[in-house]
């Protein structure tokens, strides 16, 4: 492959092929053949590009088949959040990770689903490897992924953030009971 600048000043990759003319050992020339493979090799680095920002972005992404319920597709991140293998999430679907009495809730979910749509799915509690159970929120998209329709979920573990808003409403209600409190008091004084 070389690369060459076209007439216009815009750079070609092209693939070059050439074989000897003439005799063994004279000078008879060569025939060579080019062909145009820009648009190839663009496709192969914006590839790789996808590749490497859908492995290295923070939040845990998977691509699972709607039929099959099967993950097609897996990052880094849901790797390290759910402690199973890139292999071993390949080998299950969806419903495995739904703790025991939560599959029939997500499965009638999924049927409601927008033919073409996207969205937030809510708040779901998830299964890790080792068993366990963390709460996280949900934003997915239909897509078309290999030929098969599919869903793209980005995963947020919310279970921190749960606790915190737990804390603030009994924060609340403390001091909603310390006003009435002091309210009955100056009352009764």
């Amino acid at each position: 492959e070389i690369r060459i600048a076209a007439k216009n000043g815009d750079a070609v990759d092209l693939e070059v092929r050439s074989v000897p003319l003439g005799a063994a050992g004279a000078n008879g020339g060569a025939l060579a053949i080019a062909r145009d493979v820009t648009a190839r090799n663009q496709a192969q680095r914006a590839a790789g590009h996808f590749e490497f920002l859908f492995s290295k972005l923070p939040m845990p992404v998977w691509v699972f088949d709607l039929e099959t319920l099967r993950f097609l597709e897996v990052n880094e991140a849901a790797v390290e959040r759910y402690g199973y293998t890139r292999a071993e999430f390949m080998a299950m679907s969806i419903a495995d990770l739904r703790p025991p009495g939560d599959s029939p809730r997500f499965l009638a979910y999924l049927e409601e689903l927008a033919p073409e749509g996207h969205g937030c799915a809510g708040h779901w509690r998830h299964l890790a490897k080792g068993g366990r159970i963390f709460d996280a929120e949900v934003f997915w998209r239909r897509v078309e992924y290999d030929g098969r329709k599919a869903i793209v979920s980005t995963i947020q573990d919310i279970t921190e953030r749960k606790v915190l808003e737990e804390q603030l409403r009994q924060a609340h209600k403390l001091e909603a009971v310390g006003r009435l409190a002091g309210g009955i008091a100056h009352d009764f004084n």
